[in-house]
């Protein structure tokens, strides 16, 4: 081993070469500790502020962060809405479905804030950013009004089909009892049943589009709007079919849809047919019937 003595104490040598610098993670390895690195987190750039409030619509940022988003206004439009960053999705979902998008997007742009630069906050959003689920899905109109689809007309129109296996009596009792439970499809039904899938289409339509036209295209893309309106309207249809059901199997554990005495002649003149064809005997290619 190389050295040298001083001070009366044998000093090593090293072997590094000169002019190479271990890292602070080689230098940690030969001592003998334990280094620990934080994650690294990317973040967007700091938005800068603006304040802009149209006549319906408005977006303010303060501290490069989204302090206010609006849409609407009481006097013309009779509504209005108020949110923050963390209902960017939604707002841009809404602004999209709008008569002011190409307004909005001539705006943002000229005042430098552009969707790549929302892109991040965008992103962050998905999963955790307010009800853009809702509004993506169909908004007030669906979920608040139910103005697309009448769960009452298709339970009707279920129960009129059931009128050959009950009579009128025995359908009203189905009746009461289906408008007494839960047969409407709600908003939560829907996100339990499609939310995951929708928002990994939301997360490919946001990193895909680099300006706000691309992403506004890609919401209005006809596949992804049909799609969700089927969910609907399938969703719909089958809660009330499960409620129906549910419904019919009640009554019979409380005895209360009992076999109408049309149905129990019926039943038993089946059953005699059944135990006639029975006593048939085949001889050869010859059907002979046996008599008691």
């Amino acid at each position: 081993m190389k050295g040298h003595m001083q001070d009366g104490k044998f000093h090593p040598h090293t072997d590094y070469k000169k002019g190479v610098r271990k890292s602070r993670d080689q230098q940690a390895k030969i001592q003998g500790v334990k280094v620990e690195r934080k994650a690294r987190v990317i973040t967007g750039s700091k938005l800068k502020d603006v304040s802009v409030s149209e006549n319906y619509w408005g977006f303010e940022t303060t501290g490069g962060k989204i302090s206010r988003l609006r849409l609407g206004n009481w006097s013309d439009a009779g509504w209005h809405w108020d949110g923050d960053e963390n209902d960017i999705i939604g707002y841009l979902v809404r602004v999209n479905k709008s008569q002011i998008d190409e307004e909005f997007i001539e705006s943002m742009e000229g005042l430098g804030i552009t969707f790549n630069k929302l892109k991040p906050l965008l992103m962050s959003k998905i999963k955790s950013g307010g009800s853009w689920l809702y509004e993506i899905s169909g908004d007030n109109t669906r979920w608040h009004f139910n103005q697309d689809i009448d769960e009452g007309a298709i339970a009707n129109e279920e129960l009129e089909e059931m009128e050959d296996e009950y009579n009128e009596e025995q359908i009203e009792k189905i009746s009461d009892e289906l408008w007494n439970s839960d047969y409407r499809y709600e908003f939560e039904d829907f996100e339990e049943e499609h939310g995951e899938e929708i928002k990994k289409e939301m997360k490919e339509f946001i990193n895909d589009s680099n300006t706000y036209q691309e992403f506004f295209d890609k919401m209005k893309d006809e596949t992804f709007t049909y799609n969700i309106a089927e969910y609907y309207v399938l969703g719909a249809e089958a809660k009330v079919r499960d409620a129906i059901v549910n419904a019919v199997e009640k009554l019979k554990k409380e005895g209360e849809l009992k076999p109408t005495r049309e149905q129990r002649m019926e039943k038993q003149v089946t059953e005699g047919s059944q135990q006639r064809l029975a006593r048939d005997v085949k001889v050869g290619d010859t059907v002979v019937r046996k008599f008691n």
